[in-house]
């Protein structure tokens, strides 16, 4: 992303701020800048060791979720109890001199989260004007790991005119000074309202531009790139349904011994149907398994929300897989 700054700014053209970079990659930096502008955001403190870190989860109170104060990356554990946090610092850094000092130089970030929604705003920042072209609702699957389980985008989501939402998303674009752009702002929905936990300048992954487009027909993509190159984006919605994905995971681990989908094509909302292993390969379980152990994934279309979950349950029933080496060798997503 600075390299990318960097020729944009030797081009002339609109390029992020060295603090969304510098906040995008360093969570205790976004922290800071965010509660400075008065963004809300859930309580949190940083750990160099583990005494550290078992003392700072008493006090913001269990549950709590660990992550690498540094770095894009999604991986995360989510902790409910001082016992489980022991076996959590050390899957971060296992106990050698090497891992100690990386403690010490980066620490582990920690964040009260009591499992509330997830949901992420898709912004564009085009010459200070700010829009909101759609938000992804996420589900997450079990602690300790959990993996992202599905996406879903409906053009007629009520939050996409929230006024409280507005106002953060404009908090956060002041605090990281940012006149062109694209933000993917992930949130979680409390009691006492929206919290921010990420920003990201770019695009997001897990097929949510896709969701995107299939909903709304904005090509996050082509917008992404316009406002790059100081081209004013097409923004104007020219599809009005919803789009999920699910991502299937396994319940028992072990090695695959055979893979297969049945027949799709006879479902019209079914957009793709994708298997990401194959047979031979390893695979952990849920709750402790990660994005590379996915079984597969598939994309439907709905006029609504609701239309989207029974045809992601009714896709989930054309998988078959079985597992060796584990107790349970029968299928499941």
């Amino acid at each position: 992303m600075e390299a990318a700054a960097a020729v944009a700014r030797m081009l002339n053209l609109p390029a992020a701020p060295s603090e969304a970079l510098v906040a995008s990659t360093d969570r205790v930096v976004l922290q800071r800048l965010l509660e400075l502008h008065y963004v809300p955001v859930s309580r949190w403190s940083l750990a160099d060791d583990l005494e550290t870190a078992a003392h700072q989860s008493d006090t913001l109170g269990y549950p709590v979720t660990l992550r690498r104060r540094t770095g894009t990356g999604s991986q995360s554990i989510h902790v409910r109890t001082r016992s489980e946090l022991y076996d959590a610092f050390d899957r971060f850094y296992p106990q050698s001199p090497e891992h100690s000092s990386q403690a010490v130089r980066a620490g582990v970030f920690i964040e009260c989260d009591a499992e509330e929604p997830r949901f992420s705003a898709e912004t564009v920042v085009q010459n200070d004007d700010i829009q909101i072209v759609a938000v992804t609702h996420t589900l997450l699957g079990p602690a300790p790991a959990r993996p992202a389980v599905r996406h879903m985008v409906h053009a007629h989501d009520p939050l996409l005119h929230n006024p409280v939402l507005r106002r953060i998303i404009e908090r956060v674009v002041r605090a990281l000074r940012l006149s062109h752009g694209f933000l993917h702002i992930t949130m979680k929905l409390t009691p006492r309202g929206p919290r921010v936990t990420e920003v990201l300048p770019h695009l997001p992954n897990d097929l949510i531009p896709l969701l995107v487009k299939r909903a709304t027909g904005i090509d996050l993509p082509q917008v992404a790139a316009d406002v790059a190159t100081g081209v004013t984006p097409t923004l104007t919605p020219t599809a009005q349904r919803a789009a999920a994905v699910h991502f299937a995971y396994s319940d028992c681990g072990g090695r695959i011994q055979r893979l297969h989908v049945l027949n799709t094509t006879d479902d019209p909302l079914v957009d793709r149907f994708v298997l990401t292993q194959q047979a031979g390969a390893q695979v952990r379980p849920l709750p402790l398994a990660g994005v590379d152990d996915r079984l597969a994934h598939w994309v439907v279309l709905g006029p609504n929300k609701t239309s989207c979950l029974t045809s992601l349950q009714q896709a989930a029933q054309r998988v078959r897989i079985t597992i060796s080496d584990s107790v349970d060798h029968s299928r499941s997503v």
